[in-house]
This record gives C-alpha cells, structure tokens and sequence, in this order.
C-alpha cells in the first residue's frame, strides 16, 4: 500500500474567527499555537482514500463539500466516497455554515470576524495543499498498530437518585448516584515506515476524547493535540506527521469531574489541562511504538465502503413547542430580558426553525475502511459510546476503531435513555437526529463493515 501524509497551517493569517466552549460565540485573533490540516493519503492498484484531520470544532456539510471541490483540483478523478474529514472538537471555527440544521445565530455577530465563506475558502484551499504533499510525498509503506493503555476521556454526565443527567453535574451532591456511563478506553495508534529505508512517515493517532480541554480560554489553539505535535515534533524531527483524530466521545471530556475539587481545579480546564494530557498522550505514542500488537510488512489490503444515511429528525416536544410560542407571542419583551438564559434563546430558535423547515430527515454520509485486518468506521455527530461499543463488538478477531465529527456534524447522537435523563448533550437544540437513528446508524454501520470483512 502506498501511504503519504501532509500538513497544512489553517492558524487564519488576519481578522477573527468563532470559537466554541460557550453558547455565546465569542470572535478571536489571539493565536496560543498554530491549528492544522493533516492529510493521509492510501492507495491500492484498485482503492483509494484520503483522511484528513482539521484542528477545528467540527466539520459541515458546506465546508466538507468546498474541500471536496477544491481538492479535486489536485486529484482530478477525486469521488466524494475517498475523503474523510475528521474534526478534533478544537474551539476554532465553530461556525462555518448558516444552512447548518443545527445552527441559530444565536449570540453571534458575524460583523465581529471573517465571513463564513472566507473562513471555508481559507481551510479548503490549505486542505488541498496538504493532500498535494501527501500524494508527492506517497510510498510503499509497512504499519505497526499499538493500542495505548491510557484514559483521556471522562464521562461528564452525572445522574442522581431521582434519575435526572447534569453534564459536568457535582459528584459530591447527596443525591449522587452514578456516572451515566463508563470513562473512555484507550487510544489507538498507527505507525506508517517506508518499506525500503523504514523511516517514519508519520502517525494516526485518535483517542476518545474531543480537543476541548482549553475550551474556557480565549485564544485559538489545538489544545491537547498541539501539545502532541510539538513534543512529537522535539522526538521524532519538526517533519513529523500526526493525524490526530477523536474517537466516539459524545458524552466524554477531558475534565476529570469525578476528580476532587472536579473541572474547576487549576488543571482541569485552560493551558495546565490541555498540558497535562498532552503530554501524557504524546509520551504514550512515544512508548508504544515498538510495543505494536498488529505488523504489517507484506501486501495487505485496503477497502471501503461508504452511503448516505437517512437519519430520522428528532421532533420538539409539546413543552418545548409551548414555550417557543410564548418566547415569540411576546419577542419585542423577551429579546430584551437579561434574565432568560442564552440556553433558553437558542432552544426557542431552533423550535421555530424546526416547526417552520420540517425536516423529515437529515441525509449525512458514513464511511467504513480496512487496512489489513484494521477497520475503521465513522459518524456525522458526537457519538455516545454505547452505539461505538455495540459496533466495536460485532467483530471480536478485528481491531476496530470509530472516528466521529466526520464530513457533517448531526450534534450529538444520545441514546434514548439519555435523553429521558435529559442534560444538554440530549436537548434537541443539540441533538437534531431522534434515538431511531441511533439505532439505523448501528445498523447500518455493522452492515458496511460485514461487507468489507468478506
């Protein structure tokens, strides 16, 4: 298999960006470390398929499509079923796409930083340069695959005997009864060698953690995985390639809420947290490179699969509906009241944007991939583990690992008995597709991967 990666700086060169960690948009040129687009690029006599990671909150469905055209500059007989895009959930770029099904403008001032257009011209056009260095920089290649025994993602929602969710809610309440679901599981490593002279071309690297342990901060930053770049960049030589990517994290954060004192402790949310797991995961890719349990130094194989998913929209609820029409019968008032929540603002506006488009169903796409007897499968959204988890199980001889925020973003996609327990990662201003979907992605997931496995 032929293999090459490359990278590109997408730090914006002049105005403002949107940067997410907070429901109130907030616009900033303050640069902490630059962001990045890393392409890797896979090629068989028969298959291809390019992977690219972007040091943004999540990729749309608009700047996934303007990437797609762009990049076809570059490889001109390019199909949409041979790019992936991943986001790491980095703060950057929060807002890309005003056609966005989960998007409100609720909070933001578009005067305050570059359009949206600029901002997806800017990371297309860097996204296919660095597919250019990946396909220049192409060879045949050997993989080592090491599974790193260490926890980044925390489980944030917590429940209480009266069975209600709070996400990042106090574990050390009276009424505490359990986190929702299990912490996080281990990272994943690939290592790419040249067949000939077996120097490293770079690495894949996810974990089940999305980028946001310096979410409060107002700066632009990779977070965690800046930390990784820079100190694998120190080891290995400032040339290096990572793909960092986040595994299935819906209802996983870097913040350590079970930890006393919880997120609020000085490295549990800003520069200190982002450090401290850096490090940690950037010394575990360090560790485990020649710890690898899968080798691959023949040929091996490289196939895919890919469809569009129907996912059923979730529909707001008569409370819901309810409250929107009383926020609207009085807006002149409301839109004026200090004392209703931006939480609140952005629900009533969504309400009404769902009563008003209608929308049946959102059509998103999802990949399957096997490199050797690796396999790959991605999700639109913020995927809960649950739906991971029963994916992962159906193959039980094959490492499997899910990529999630790839190409669209659907929000998050909870299960139905976390939305009964209701928290913001569950409310319908977060999570446009319904629990059905969650199940026909599922479905359909185990389907695709059957097919790649025969």
């Amino acid at each position: 298999m032929l293999v090459g990666f490359g990278h590109n700086i997408i730090t914006p060169q002049k105005g403002k960006i949107p940067i997410a960690g907070s429901l109130k948009v907030r616009y900033v040129d303050i640069v902490h470390d630059d962001i990045f687009a890393t392409a890797m690029y896979c090629e068989t006599k028969d298959t291809r398929i390019i992977i690219v990671s972007l040091d943004i909150c999540h990729p749309t469905k608009e700047l996934s499509k303007d990437i797609f055209l762009e990049t076809k500059k570059v490889i001109e007989d390019l199909k949409e079923n041979e790019l992936i895009i991943c986001g790491t959930h980095a703060t950057g770029y929060c807002s890309l796409s005003e056609k966005e099904p989960l998007y409100t403008g609720v909070g933001e001032d578009p005067s305050k930083g570059n359009s949206m257009a600029e901002m997806r011209r800017y990371i297309s056009v860097n996204v296919a340069d660095a597919v250019r260095k990946a396909v220049n920089e192409k060879r045949e290649c050997t993989l080592n695959f090491s599974i790193g025994e260490i926890l980044t993602g925390y489980c944030r929602r917590m429940v209480y005997k009266d069975k209600s969710v709070v996400m990042y809610g106090n574990p050390f309440r009276p009424d505490f009864l359990r986190q929702e679901y299990p912490d996080g599981g281990p990272g994943n490593y690939l290592y790419f060698y040249d067949k000939e002279s077996c120097e490293l071309l770079g690495i894949f690297a996810l974990a089940p953690c999305p980028a946001q342990a310096d979410e409060s901060s107002s700066h632009i930053t990779g977070d965690y995985w800046g930390v990784v770049r820079k100190k694998l960049s120190t080891h290995y030589g400032k040339e290096i390639k990572i793909l960092t990517v986040c595994s299935a994290a819906g209802e996983l954060s870097p913040h350590r809420v079970m930890k006393s004192e919880g997120r609020n402790s000085i490295d549990e949310s800003g520069v200190e947290s982002s450090e401290r797991l850096g490090n940690i995961v950037a010394d575990n890719i360090v560790y485990m490179e020649d710890k690898f349990i899968k080798s691959f130094t023949g040929d091996f194989d490289l196939k895919t699969c890919y469809k569009i998913v129907n996912f059923p929209v979730r529909k707001p609820n008569k409370a819901e509906i309810s409250k929107t029409n009383d926020y609207f019968n009085n807006y002149d008032k409301n839109i004026n009241d200090d004392s209703i929540r931006i939480d609140d603002r952005v629900l009533y506006e969504y309400v009404k944007k769902c009563l008003e488009q209608n929308l049946k169903y959102y059509k998103a796409p999802v990949f399957g991939v096997k490199i050797g007897e690796i396999m790959f499968f991605t999700a639109p959204c913020e995927l809960f583990t649950e739906y991971s988890k029963r994916i992962v199980m159906g193959f039980p001889h094959n490492p499997v690992i899910s990529m999630q925020l790839v190409n669209d973003c659907m929000g998050y996609l909870p299960t139905k008995e976390a939305i009964k327990g209701g928290g913001y990662s569950t409310h319908i201003f977060s999570a446009l597709v319904s629990p059905a979907g969650g199940e026909k992605y599922v479905k359909t997931m185990l389907s695709l991967l059957n097919e790649l496995k025969d």
